[in-house]
């Protein structure tokens, strides 16, 4: 028994023997597989758990004005968060402790963070660089690994609200109104990719393995005709102005006889005072001009030889048309007045007399000629054509309505653009905000000039720009004159359209000045249009404004004088021809004015380089000679 119990025995250790030996021959051949032949997969395994792709933000690309001072550009900012279940519950105390030192939270909301159960809790956004190191520091000092910083990139406005309508706002899915939205797909960066290392904790390895896959891209960039500093100086008196005239809202354009515009921009009388308006009014909003739309049927009679410029009409002050009577605005007896008379009265008769001549089809052309009813060409989102019936839809009344500006409607900027075809020698404008374009790489291309069709001839232009002149020296725009320099321009005040239903607006009225200096040799034109002012009528609210904001600019874009006392300067002569200086947009960063713009903060570096007096107000006039229907003259 025991002989063969010895015997069994040594049969199964032989048979366990060679279990264990297949048993690890089958091990070492796994082993030999895993580290041989299947080495690269697990590496690849390994990799996949301890890398991670990250992104970088490509740059939105900035926008700068005309002389290269940054008006909205990207900065690098950072976001923070938490993984509350990385967070040992002894250590939360430590976590809430080390973190209110840095961040604008409570000990109370930053500990009702900690407590949930996500693996995901937004902590902070918006830091900036000096918080962000803060925090990054507290985070290895105090060994906060549960805490993450993220990097992303901000809109910023440095100088505020500034030329907020022109500008326009960004959400997170890019560019929603202004040019930011016009130009999103050009100012959008490109964003890169990139792979780091990081450890079990969610620690970054400093000498761990990393990889660029894709290289960030910036935007493009843009140089805005805008001045930055003159932006600010308009905004801050139509502020002034609206509360002085009581009206709801006060829109100004200042442009230069190329069509670029200086400045641009609406204010609104609110409960908390005037604001500027994030809407752009001068591009989407639509009004009947009222008188400034003289010029043009004055202009196509002219140039269509059916009025000669010493040609005298007797004009009554009231004219029957249809079935509607129209009247200037002052009973007078009738008269006979030259062309330049008509105009620098503002007579409804007269122009309705001379519109008569014209026709309505050749009046209709005209408007149409002059840019009415169609886009300026200015390229920004939500621009209006305006309101422009074929003659073939015209009542009896619109050859007396239409031509003194009632009946039709337009934008500010297409009126501006007809007083810049007669500033530029009959020649239409197309009005640009963009001046250049600047690539990723940092080089600038100006835009091209844009055509300029000829409306009417230069010799017709010139005329209009002579009797524009008496407007403004006997006429109904005498506030409007400016000391040392010739004006010409004209008033407008027009009955306002019913917001609601149709026809217009008991006792509203809109009034307008727009001109053009020098009068001789015009190198800027601006429009002021307020909205319901008191009193009513261009030539007492919008034609001193207009002389104020032109004051500024001649001063700050170094427009030689050309008159004084009536007679030309001696050194406008010397000089020779008259040069509208500084708008070159040079990059180089102006001096401060007096007027201090607090936008220009000069130690935030925002130039192109480092980033690759009071209006006295005039006194009520009478209404009660007021008769002309369905608009008024001044």
């Amino acid at each position: 028994m025991i002989h063969r119990g010895g015997r069994l025995s040594r049969r199964r250790v032989r048979h366990v023997t060679a279990v264990w030996i297949v048993c690890f021959a089958l091990l070492a051949t796994r082993m030999a597989w895993v580290q041989v032949g299947s080495s690269r997969q697990y590496e690849d395994l390994g990799l996949k758990q301890r890398i991670r792709t990250e992104r970088q933000l490509g740059p939105r690309g900035d926008l700068f004005d005309r002389r290269g001072v940054a008006l909205a550009m990207s900065v690098p900012a950072y976001t923070v968060s938490i993984n509350p279940r990385q967070v040992d519950p002894s250590m939360r105390a430590s976590y809430v402790n080390a973190l209110a030192t840095v961040l604008p939270l409570s000990r109370k909301e930053l500990a009702a963070k900690l407590s949930g159960r996500t693996t995901y809790q937004m902590l902070a956004r918006n830091l900036d660089d000096a918080a962000a190191s803060r925090l990054r520091a507290v985070r290895v000092k105090e060994k906060l690994d549960a805490v993450s910083i993220e990097d992303q990139i901000v809109r910023v406005n440095p100088a505020g609200d500034l030329a907020r309508s022109v500008i326009g706002r960004v959400s997170l899915d890019g560019g929603v109104s202004g040019l930011e939205k016009q130009l999103d797909g050009r100012l959008r960066g490109s964003d890169g990719k990139s792979m780091a290392e990081y450890d079990r904790l969610g620690r970054r390895v400093p000498t761990g393995a990393s990889k660029v896959v894709t290289e960030v891209q910036r935007g493009t960039s843009f140089v805005l005709s805008v001045d930055r500093s003159f932006q600010y100086t308009v905004e801050s008196l139509l502020k002034t102005s609206v509360a002085r005239y009581n009206a709801l809202r006060a829109t100004a354009i200042v442009m230069d006889t190329d069509g670029q515009i200086l400045a641009m921009t609406t204010v609104d009388q609110t409960r908390q005072g005037p604001v500027v308006s994030s809407r752009a009014d001068s591009v989407v909003a639509t009004y009947d001009p009222g008188s400034v739309n003289k010029v043009i049927t004055i202009s196509g009679a002219l140039e269509d030889g059916l009025i000669r410029a010493d040609e005298r009409f007797g004009v009554p002050d009231t004219l029957q048309v249809a079935d509607h009577l129209f009247s200037d605005d002052h009973r007078h007896d009738t008269l006979a007045w030259t062309m330049g008379d008509i105009l620098s009265t503002s007579s409804n008769v007269g122009t309705i007399m001379i519109a008569k001549r014209l026709g309505k089809n050749r009046v209709d052309a005209y408007l149409r000629k002059f840019g009415l009813g169609r886009r300026t060409g200015i390229e920004f989102p939500g621009e209006s054509v305006g309101i422009m019936r074929s003659p073939n839809h015209w009542s009896g009344t619109d050859i007396g309505a239409i031509p003194i500006g009632q009946g039709i409607q337009v934008t500010p900027l297409q009126m501006l653009s007809v007083y810049a075809a007669l500033a530029g020698d009959g020649r239409r404008v197309t009005p640009q905000l963009i001046k250049a374009v600047v690539s990723p790489d940092g080089v600038q291309t100006d835009q091209p000039a844009p055509p300029r069709p000829q409306v009417v001839s230069a010799v017709t232009a010139e005329q209009l720009r002579t009797w524009l002149r008496a407007a403004v020296i006997s006429g109904t725009g005498q506030q409007a004159a400016i000391p040392g320099y010739s004006v010409a321009g004209k008033t407008g005040t027009a009955r306002k359209r019913n917001p609601v239903g149709s026809g217009y607006k008991p006792g509203a009225y809109i009034a307008s000045f727009i001109g053009m200096v020098p009068a001789e040799n015009p190198r800027l034109v601006a429009m002021v249009l307020f909205d319901e002012p008191t009193p009513i009528y261009g030539g007492q609210t919008a034609a001193p404004v207009f002389s104020e904001i032109m004051r500024q600019a001649v001063q700050h874009f170094r427009v030689a004088p050309t008159q004084v006392d009536g007679r030309r300067s001696a050194a406008a002569v010397a000089r020779g021809p008259l040069v509208l200086e500084g708008l070159d947009g040079d990059g180089r960063t102006v001096s401060l004015p007096e007027h201090g713009d607090p936008a220009l903060d000069p130690r935030i570096p925002t130039t192109l380089a480092a980033t690759a007096s009071k209006i006295a107000p005039s006194p009520p006039r009478s209404l009660g000679g007021q008769r002309s229907v369905p608009g008024v003259s001044p």
